[in-house]
């Protein structure tokens, strides 16, 4: 059976690992040949990465076919490929971080919540952060919504590829109420303090104008606390009702307004 192994350079920064490669992939002798990984070469051009500047790896270095890594045999050739997979990562010296693409991935970078959970989360995994991601193939199989939230993710692994991942030590408030969106805000508004924002949207990159934002994030050095002030719930459903959220949204913008800002 015809095999697709890893594609490393020694000053590669960024690490793609996927489940397996596409049959294209291997007729090709070449990761990224499908269509799927036509998509992701743009999308990382799109980053700001070079994806022949990147250090490409499988779980399965075989296309294992319709079952993916359900097969017995799938396994087997992950089961042997695994110490192969990390004599790899351990070589590239220089990597900075990993993005993980689709579910299959995560266990076995020890990470055990669904995709949906946990995807765009830096993981401190040893020398090496990871963040988990679409697969490409998920974006055109009924995910094209996510398609920002993908790029998002992309354009945080080019910036800890440049600028390295310290674990933050921030306090984050989830799940707020508008009196703790207000408690937070006014300090910061009232001092002019200096803010961390993250938005993160769901749309397509070529309906930019149709693009919802459905979280933003506001941190303050001086606190060391992160507020995730969020707009569209799983499902589609708005977080706040109508009257809640035109405050929220008039304190949000007074915020970003007036303050100092440092959007990454």
């Amino acid at each position: 059976m015809a095999r697709l192994t890893h594609r490393g350079y020694p000053e590669s920064r960024i690490g793609l690992i996927f489940a397996y490669p596409e049959r294209n992939d291997i007729v090709e002798g070449q990761p990224l040949s499908s269509r799927y990984g036509r998509f992701l070469k743009h999308a990382l051009y799109e980053s700001g990465i070079k994806p022949r500047d990147c250090y490409i790896d499988y779980l399965c270095p075989v296309f294992p076919g319709r079952r993916g890594l359900a097969s017995i045999e799938a396994q087997d050739e992950v089961d042997e490929y695994k110490p192969e997979l990390r004599k790899h990562i351990r070589e590239q010296t220089n990597l900075q971080v990993v993005v993980l693409f689709g579910p299959e991935v995560l266990p076995h970078f020890k990470i055990e919540d669904s995709l949906a959970k946990v995807r765009g989360f830096v993981f401190d995994k040893g020398r090496i952060p990871v963040i988990p991601t679409y697969h490409p193939r998920a974006i055109f199989a009924g995910l094209g919504e996510q398609e920002v939230t993908f790029m998002n993710d992309l354009e945080k692994a080019a910036r800890i590829s440049l600028e390295g991942f310290t674990r933050p030590a921030e306090d984050f408030i989830l799940g707020p109420s508008y009196e703790d969106v207000r408690a937070f805000l006014m300090p910061i508004i009232r001092e002019q303090r200096r803010i961390y924002v993250d938005i993160e949207a769901v749309g397509s990159l070529n309906e930019r104008d149709r693009n919802e934002i459905t979280m933003v994030g506001v941190g303050c050095r001086k606190t060391g606390r992160v507020l995730v002030i969020p707009f569209l719930q799983r499902g589609g459903t708005r977080y706040w009702p109508p009257s809640v959220e035109e405050k929220v949204h008039s304190l949000l913008t007074k915020a970003l307004t007036s303050c100092p800002g440092v959007f990454p």
